[in-house]
């Protein structure tokens, strides 16, 4: 019999198994002192995963497997990477006499197996899972230290693994849980995935007229002594590389052992430009892309380079082509001539095809002025893919100290390629094609001096109840430390092993008797790569059951920006090491844990429906998935690092940023008031900080016809939930700015907001659906603008200013007046409406009045007739939710039929506009469209897609299937929805949903 069943009351149906269809289950779950509502995925079942970390600090994915999964715990943020091979746990059992070891994730390795099954469900920062695992019934609650309100918990870089063991029998049972981790080291020295790399040669002066010859090779090998030995030719044949004598046209290389090795017209190679791989070797095309930059310092500090384009070749920055890419007759070798824009370097590229199986480039530097140029530095970029389209995520990357070598192999194919000079390079980058390219932004690497300071060793450290393990993964201080905790449990541990070999030195011992142990003839540390490992082992009574808790810490505290500045964890600025986080977290683990439950009791016990109890709660992965708290207080919310990497788009925290607000309300005044430090000077407030990574790089003129109104209603909301007056006060200033700039976008000087047009930024249109044109006014827009009118009136009269007040009031009546003349066409509001010049639209938007959704929350009232808004939603509901089974469809028009024009973002699903709809609906009265709306949103999202720890932009409103925009931050605005369900607006909301806001 089992006396700790995890969850022994199913109050709906039974949790799924392989196969099943999903569905929203209630049940008694551990620590709940009520019932809780959610999902149990079988294992494999979900298509996406809990992130366990804090705020900002990095994060680590577990599998509905029980395997882990994607993994930023070293500011590898654009590329997610799983740990290497060798993290996992497993599971020793010995019960009269039969011992057995299984991993525990459905799948073996290191000749152990893996376990039949297990069911998992997710309520974020938390996820619990239970294994089949006789004879002992075993159970996990993992979880990261998120916990509302407690900002130096929420901020720690730890994730937490809680089992509970319980023998059933009526024999004592041997249970033994292992904890193998195995550091990532992406950076100077290893990575793994979609690998790329650059090599950086420096000189200290060029002189007036001076040249700088650097050669360069792109090598292939058959294996690694075929690999050497070709390194070895083709820097022969580099030494000796001349530009051809005579050009023809023509972009594409062939060797004797290299074919296809495409060239943009600057020299370097895109992928997308041609849609494939190119230098092909042995039938397998081996890179995605070259780039280089160039970087010196005449009157000031400037950099040229080659950079990434969707879609295109390469992108010459601050490069002007004199002689763009030509080929010898032979089509053997080429050559390219950029210079500088302000005429300081010319750059001769001579590109070749070797009799070696390599592409030979000899990069020559001339300095055109009258004065030395100081600072030179030549950097190489490549991006390997040895496995051809479809097979990026399984190369590995390496440096070679003493080839001064970036060295990739691909296991699938055999193959060996190297990026190296015919000197050694002064220094090195190596890792994921993200963070390789951002290096190469950022005039980032590792000089090879640097290679020299040595990886400490692994050291064991005392707990109380237990013992960690520190696994260091640099040389300054970076690293991991795993630890258990637990009375009654035995902790044994490996400070290293391999898991490229057998693992005899972990599975030898702990197969064996459950422990680990180091012998003379076992080494006590390896060179990378390997792996360290812990082991809590008890004995279990008849009946008996027992707790130990695994804690995994990481500590690597800066990183480098795109824009070049260096960035700092907050959790550097409280611990010197993982070792010290792990010592911290390990004796409070427990308190973590139950501080987190009693926050989710507040909403299970709520009358909130069970989907969206759910939706609140795992919609709060996107706060540890995107976003970095820093040491000097910033905090920011990327918009999406793996779909749209943009560092706080404002429009997307106009929809995401509830949560934060309700739950760490000090970090969200933090963030709106980093855009008034950015506001420009004719009073435009930002769109954000720079992409894809940028902190210190403000972009305008993108979406800028809401952007400033937002931030204003953002402002007043964001005083309405907090009180704090002496914030607003500071923001009052910058907020009639915002406005007084947001009104020389009324082109029709009507009150409204109605400049639309895109075409001097690339964009197709200025508002959030930004491939989706509109022109002269539209509700969406013009209602934003409005709303921000009276948000502004309401702070004006807060601070005593009667002008201010009367000149907002007074812009506001012309624009609702306008409003209607212009947009309503008897049933609901015009998409747009250009009497001028592309007539109007009578598309039905379902989020088209985002401006009254959010004068709802801000307790203004009603902007427009309530029988206009009354009809609106029927609108909706007759057009845009008929259109699909998955919510609402964005535009429709009065046939039916999805509006095209503006592809994916009109005629798809949004979930967010979709829940921002809903709750404008909760607010009129119209409950049974809202909830019917909002449920079918997320039904197809965590029921039918099984990613309720990934949710997109947008989705088909055919088959549901994802279609664009990963992990989205504006979908955090499920949130609002508790604000329309209480129908309250954000004053009031402090204390009416205290239940779901602190713990």
């Amino acid at each position: 019999m089992s006396i700790f069943p995890l969850f022994p009351l199913m109050l709906a149906v039974t949790p799924t198994a392989a196969g099943e269809e999903l569905a929203f289950t209630t049940f008694r779950a551990r620590g709940f002192t009520v019932p809780v509502t959610g999902l149990w995925f079988a294992a494999g079942q979900a298509r996406s995963a809990v992130p366990l970390g804090g705020l900002g600090t990095g994060y680590l994915d577990l599998n509905s497997d029980g395997s882990f999964g994607r993994a930023t715990l070293h500011n590898n943020w654009l590329a997610p990477q799983p740990p290497p091979p060798g993290t996992f746990f497993a599971l020793f059992t010995a019960l009269e006499g039969k011992r057995q070891t299984r991993l525990l994730q459905t799948t073996g390795g290191w000749g152990q197996p893996g376990i039949p099954g297990l069911r998992y469900w997710g309520h974020v920062p938390m996820v619990d899972l239970e294994y089949e695992a006789a004879p002992a019934e075993l159970s996990l609650r993992a979880f990261g230290p998120l916990v509302p309100g407690d900002y130096e918990t929420s901020a720690l870089p730890a994730a937490m693994f809680s089992f509970r063991a319980c023998n059933p029998t009526d024999a004592p049972l041997t249970v033994s849980l292992l904890f193998s981790f195995a550091p990532q080291r992406e950076g100077p020295l290893v990575s793994q995935g979609n690998v790329a790399g650059l090599l950086r040669w420096a000189r200290a002066e060029l002189g007036p007229g001076e040249c700088w010859e650097v050669p360069v090779v792109q090598v292939y090998g058959e294996s690694e002594e075929a690999l050497r030995h070709n390194l070895a030719a083709a820097r022969r044949e580099a030494t000796a590389l001349a530009a051809p004598a005579t050009l023809g046209q023509g972009q594409t290389l062939h060797g004797p052992q290299l074919a296809e090795v495409f060239l943009d017209a600057t020299g370097g190679f895109n992928w997308e430009a041609n849609r494939r791989e190119g230098a092909v070797f042995r039938g397998h095309p081996t890179v995605g892309q070259v780039f280089f930059a160039v970087h010196y310092r005449s009157d000031a500090s400037r950099q040229a380079q080659l950079d990434f384009a969707p879609g295109r070749e390469c992108v010459p920055v601050n490069w002007s082509p004199t002689q763009p890419t030509r080929l010898a007759a032979d089509g053997r070798s080429a050559v390219t001539e950029l210079t500088t824009t302000e005429g300081a370097l010319r750059l001769t590229l001579v590109t070749a095809v070797g009799d070696s199986p390599a592409v030979l480039r000899r990069f020559t530097l001339r300095n055109l002025t009258n004065r030395p140029l100081t600072e030179v530095r030549l950097s190489v970029f490549v991006n390997f893919d040895l496995g051809g389209p479809g097979q990026e995520g399984d190369d590995r990357a390496d440096f070679w100290p003493e080839e001064g070598a970036f060295h990739v192999t691909d296991d699938s194919t055999g193959l060996h390629a190297a990026l190296a000079g015919t000197v050694l390079p002064e220094a090195v980058f190596v890792g994921t094609w993200h963070t390789a390219r951002e290096a190469l932004k950022a005039g980032r690497a590792v000089p090879l001096t640097a290679l020299e300071e040595p990886i400490p060793a692994p050291e064991v450290f005392p707990l109380p109840h237990g013992r960690g393990l520190a696994l260091p993964a640099g040389s300054r201080g970076e690293g991991y430390a795993i630890a258990a905790v637990g009375e009654g449990w035995e902790v044994t541990h490996l400070p290293a092993w391999n898991p490229a070999g057998k693992g005899q030195e972990l599975w030898g011992s702990f197969a064996a008797t459950g422990r680990l142990a180091l012998t003379p003839d076992r080494p006590s540390s390896l060179s990378p790569p390997a792996a360290g490992a812990l082991a809590a082992r008890t004995l279990l009574p008849a009946q008996a059951e027992r707790t130990v808790t695994f804690v995994l810490t990481w500590y690597f505290p800066r990183w480098l920006s795109s824009d070049g500045h260096e960035l700092e964890h907050l959790y550097a600025a409280r611990f010197p090491s993982a070792r010290a986080v792990a010592e911290h977290v390990g004796p409070r683990q427990g308190d973590i844990a139950a501080a987190i439950v009693r926050w989710q009791t507040g909403i299970y016990a709520s009358n909130l429906p069970g989907w969206l109890q759910d939706a609140l709660l795992n919609g709060l992965y996107s706060l540890i998935r995107n976003t970095w708290w820093l040491s000097d207080g910033r905090f920011f919310h990327s918009e999406s690092f793996t779909g749209c990497p943009i560092t706080e788009t404002l429009v997307c925290r106009f929809n995401g940023s509830f949560p934060l607000l309700m739950l760490w309300p000090e970090l969200e005044k933090r963030t709106l008031a980093e855009f008034a430090r950015f506001q420009g000077e004719e009073g435009a407030i930002p769109f954000g900080f720079g992409s894809p990574l940028g902190t210190e790089s403000p972009m305008f003129r993108l979406q800028h016809p809401i952007v400033s109104t937002e931030w204003v209603a953002m402002v007043y909301r964001d005083y309405l939930w907090t009180g704090d007056r002496e914030w607003l006060e500071r923001m009052y200033p910058h907020v009639k700015r915002a406005l007084r700039f947001a009104r020389t976008l009324d082109r029709e000087g009507d009150g409204l907001v109605n400049e639309h047009p895109g075409s001097e930024t690339g964009w197709p249109a200025h508002q959030y659906y930004d491939i989706w044109p509109w022109f002269g006014t539209s509700a969406y827009v013009a209602s934003i603008g409005l709303c921000a009118e009276r948000a502004g009136e309401e702070m004006a009269r807060l601070m005593g200013d009667e002008d201010f007040a009367r000149e907002c009031h007074e812009t506001f009546a012309r624009g609702q007046a306008a409003f209607e003349a212009k947009l309503w066409n008897g049933e609901y509001y015009r998409l747009y409406n250009d009497p001028g010049g592309r007539g109007a639209s009578e598309t039905c938007l379902t989020n088209q009045l985002a401006g009254q959704w959010y004068a709802y929350l801000l307790g203004l009232g009603e902007l427009f007739p309530p029988q206009h808004i009354a009809s609106v939603i029927r609108a909706v509901k007759r057009l845009n939710l008929t259109a699909t089974e998955f919510g609402a469809v964005n535009g429709v028009r009065p046939d039916g039929t999805p509006d095209p024009s503006g592809r994916s973002h009109s005629q798809e699903v949004s979930p967010g506009e979709v829940w921002n709809f809903a709750t404008l609906a909760l607010f009129a009265g119209e409950r049974k469209i809202a909830l019917q709306a909002a449920e079918q949103v997320y039904r197809n999202i965590a029921l039918r897609q099984g990613t309720p720890w990934n949710i997109y932009f947008n989705y088909s409103a055919r088959t549901g299937e994802m279609i664009w925009g990963s992990d989205y931050y504006s979908n955090l605005c499920v949130w609002a929805l508790l604000l329309g369900w209480e129908q309250v607006d954000c004053r009031l909301g402090r204390e009416r949903l205290r239940y779901a806001t602190t713990p």
